[in-house]
């Protein structure tokens, strides 16, 4: 979603929000570093001195802890009163009875049964501190204090709203400059794509772009006008080649509208001889016809003479003569289908079989 918002942006938001967002982060992280730093540099003094005043308590309440005296004891604690941080303390003897103790507030709960072990730690959001008092290195009574850590918790809060402070007025800033200079790197560039708006939208490829600087961004626009010349150059010469190819195919036109023109009067000189050819082909045909038709009808005449004489002479006994009629008949039975193929070649050429 970030990023699909991000990439409508136009060049120069999307400069601002860039140089904002590095210059927030950055701010972040340092901030976050200080914060983090005075967290644990407050929770380690306060610690060191929590377990500092713990022990002076303990070396100055051993002697009413080794002689039972709770009123000196009671005087002991009540100097923490000089101490807001603190907010309960107890002194216990050596038998672990509770000699003295001391609360900022009645509100504040009562002793731990046992003091424990030394210890220095952070329990619940407050700083426990446990040490032992000795009288002549003999163990004679421990001590318990609770610290309250809402003094180093307002410090940091007041630490982080500075840093917060600093931030927005940071970022304000960043943001005022990043408006100014993003103008250097976003000026070129967006005049460089209005350029390129009216070269797509004019196809004129003579318009170039001016260079404003040394740097790459002055290089993008110098290889830019070197595009255009050379797609101008290019189109110079395609428009010339174009010219010579519509003079070629006009030339080439009157020479194809001569050569339909001459390939017409062949075409019906051709037509003509086709006619005639025709024309000479039926008569042929009705020739071969006629000729077919006389031809037959005295072949006819002959094939039924000369049966009839093969028949007389078969009768007078005479069969030299049998012989040549019966030859005669041959000749001309032959003689009749070539002449009845003629005719049905004749036909076929009329169409009619």
């Amino acid at each position: 979603m970030i990023r699909g918002w991000f990439s409508r942006r136009g060049l120069s938001q999307k400069l601002t929000i860039l140089f904002t967002a590095t210059s927030a982060l950055a701010l972040l992280a340092s901030s976050l570093a200080l914060w983090t730093y005075e967290w644990r540099t407050d929770r380690l003094t306060m610690q060191r001195e929590m377990t500092t005043l713990a022990a002076m308590l303990a070396d100055s309440s051993a002697a009413a802890l080794a002689f039972h005296d709770n009123r000196a004891a009671g005087d002991t604690l009540a100097v923490l009163r000089a101490e807001p941080r603190v907010i309960a303390a107890c002194l216990y003897r050596e038998d672990g009875v509770l000699s003295a103790s001391y609360r900022a507030t009645r509100e504040l709960r009562q002793c731990p049964q046992k003091a424990g072990s030394d210890r220095a730690g952070f329990q619940d959001g407050r700083l426990i501190v446990v040490r032992t008092s000795r009288l002549s290195d003999e163990f004679v009574g421990m001590i318990w204090l609770c610290a309250d850590l809402a003094e180093l918790y307002e410090r940091l809060w007041h630490l982080a709203w500075i840093c917060a402070a600093v931030m927005v007025g940071a970022i304000l800033i960043a943001v005022a400059i990043s408006a100014l200079l993003q103008r250097l790197i976003s000026g070129p560039i967006l005049d460089l794509a209005a350029i390129a708006g009216r070269v797509s939208a004019n196809r004129d490829y003579s318009i170039r772009a001016p260079r404003y600087s040394d740097d790459e961004l002055g290089t993008l626009i110098e290889r830019f006008n070197e595009m255009m010349a050379q797609i101008y150059q290019r189109d110079v010469a395609l428009e010339q080649a174009h010219a010579v190819l519509e003079q070629r195919v006009l030339e080439r036109t009157s020479e194809l509208e001569g050569e339909i023109g001459r390939r017409r009067v062949v075409e019906q000189d051709l037509l003509a001889a086709k006619e005639a050819a025709e024309e000479s082909n039926r008569a042929k045909s009705a020739f071969l016809a006629n000729m077919s038709h006389e031809l037959r009808t005295p072949l006819n005449a002959i094939i039924g003479y000369s049966e009839l004489l093969e028949e007389d002479e078969i009768e007078a006994g005479n069969q030299s003569a049998v012989r040549d009629l019966h030859r005669i008949q041959i000749a001309a039975h032959h003689l009749l289908e070539v002449i009845q193929d003629i005719l049905d070649l004749s036909r076929m050429e009329a169409g009619r079989i």
